[in-house]
């Protein structure tokens, strides 16, 4: 970055005119089309700084939007001299000759003691229980850790990576049916019909498929859809089995149609909402088994949207821990005795994961088969938590 100072005032201006809530990148996306005078390099930069404000968590409660994004830029990035030493006047520090080569926590501890605040309560402010294995400090480190991004192949893998070769696309191989590239790698780069081969889905999101293991002839729902990604995931492990799908959002429903189509499979979804406790008119059997997907926090993905951490405060945690419950509890009068009950979220917390299990256990005939929390943080991947539980016969 050329010009520290001159950057950090445009990224506030810009920050001036968010509104706290909307998806930082589409609000970037709009702004960005709305004044051309920013250029493709202004526009990278300036994204950059804003992340970093955000991925602060509550120290611009103690410093300025300047201090704070700086902070979080030099978390997250390596600078040049002239960024250091821009970054070093603005912050009234000193930072050591070895700054750039280190570890993300180490950074985290030596500006903690440079501006004698406590970063990682201040980045990863909650009191709430963590879901273990899981640190404040390990979260902290996250947050601040670039992610990366994550394809399942559905098939010609070779084929794929030779497209990814073609187009300079460095990649490596985490799992077995899943290639992690760059974020910002341009996959669209690739020809159409390689495209149909794989979706985009987070490894941890990609390990879910453990879950869904189904018998030939069972019918399974996947109730809380979405864009179907672990539709994809089902219908690839479990072709010998049926899979219905329902959204209570409507509008979401078309984007799952074509996503799976566009893959190959032949979608059955309609819109159906779990926080409604009558029988939805067109849902009247019993299933084999019921993926839940639920509405969280999404804390697993912050290192993805830190900006989500400013409107997320504890009695949030609370209200989606209680309509996860609701949901997972109407969802169970449609299971046969016997049948599996897969309940996942994206969050770190408690709340939202061992405890809305053991509330379920204790409420309705069911035993957990297998229960983690779903974490490779040496490819930088999201955090997930999974549960698979069974219905007494």
């Amino acid at each position: 970055m050329r010009n520290l100072k001159r950057r950090l005032y445009q990224a506030e201006q810009i920050f001036d005119a968010y509104a706290s809530g909307e998806p930082l990148n589409l609000f970037l996306k709009k702004y960005f089309k709305l004044h051309k005078k920013y250029g493709k390099n202004d526009r990278r930069e300036i994204a950059d700084l804003l992340y970093a404000y955000f991925r602060t968590g509550t120290l611009p409660r103690q410093l300025n939007f300047e201090q704070s994004a700086t902070t979080g830029y030099l978390l997250n990035y390596p600078c040049s001299k002239e960024t250091l030493s821009a970054a070093q006047e603005i912050l009234g520090l000193v930072l050591p000759t070895d700054f750039n080569e280190m570890l993300v926590e180490e950074k985290i501890k030596h500006l903690s003691g440079a501006l004698s605040q406590d970063l990682v309560q201040c980045i990863f402010p909650y009191q709430l229980a963590l879901s273990t294995p899981l640190s404040k400090l390990e979260l902290a480190v996250k947050i601040n850790t670039a992610t990366s991004v994550f394809i399942r192949t559905l098939g010609d893998e070779e084929k794929i990576k030779q497209g990814l070769t073609e187009n300079n696309i460095a990649y490596s191989e985490p799992a077995a049916q899943c290639l992690a590239v760059a974020n910002g790698a341009k996959l669209h780069l690739l020809p159409s019909q390689l495209q149909a081969n794989f979706y985009i889905q987070d490894l941890a999101s990609q390990h879910t498929a453990a879950y869904f293991e189904a018998m030939e002839g069972e019918i399974w729902w996947d109730a809380c859809c979405g864009s179907g990604g672990k539709s994809l995931l089902f219908k690839q492990q479990n072709p010998q089995a049926q899979l219905f799908a329902s959204d209570s959002r409507k509008a979401i429903i078309k984007n799952y149609e074509a996503r799976l189509h566009s893959h190959g499979f032949t979608p059955q979804v309609r819109p159906f909402d779990l926080l409604k406790k009558h029988v939805d008119e067109g849902i009247s059997q019993l299933f084999d088994g019921i993926i839940l997907d639920v509405p969280c926090s999404g804390s697993g993905t912050w290192s993805r949207s830190p900006e989500m951490m400013a409107h997320t405060k504890s009695e949030t945690i609370s209200d989606y821990a209680k309509k996860q419950e609701e949901i997972a509890s109407n969802a169970f009068s449609y299971l046969k005795p016997g049948g599996k009950l897969v309940y996942i979220t994206c969050s770190v917390f408690q709340p939202e994961n061992e405890e809305v299990v053991a509330k379920l256990c204790k409420k309705h005939q069911l035993q957990v088969e297998k229960m983690e929390l779903i974490h490779y943080p040496a490819h930088n991947s999201d955090i997930l938590f999974a549960a698979r539980l069974t219905k007494d016969s």
